[in-house]
């Protein structure tokens, strides 16, 4: 029960619930985000950004356009291990954000970016 402290009981049933299903993805999990690469860069290893989708439609940058990102958009894909997930970070933006179906991962996360190799993943 430890792995649920601080959870409202009332929210307890929906934080199972999450976490079953980060766990249905397996370990190591296959996981994507789209980027958009600008004009003239190459992609920033160094920050690739903690939210990421085991669903590879649903990996996309809504917000691109809007924060006026231009250039080559990138669906990323990397393999990470059960345990670099943020688990309390995944119950939250699940809460809000139920449709995106994404996993949190830790700050510092390690894993193998398809065509790359080991990376560690930070906030962007």
């Amino acid at each position: 029960m430890e792995r649920y402290a601080g959870i409202p009981k009332a929210n307890l049933g929906d934080a199972k619930r999450i976490l079953e299903w980060v766990n249905s993805q397996g370990d190591p999990l296959r996981l994507y985000r789209e980027v958009v690469i600008p004009k003239g860069q190459k992609l920033d290893t160094e920050k690739l950004g903690l939210h990421w989708t085991p669903d590879r439609n649903k990996a996309h940058s809504p917000f691109a356009a809007t924060e006026g990102l231009h250039g080559e958009r990138k669906v990323l894909e990397i393999v990470v291990a059960r345990d670099q997930v943020d688990e309390a970070a995944t119950i939250a933006a699940m809460r809000r954000y139920p449709d995106e179906s994404e996993v949190t991962l830790k700050d510092g996360a390690v894993g193998e970016l398809e065509g790359i190799g080991k990376v560690i993943v930070k906030r962007r």
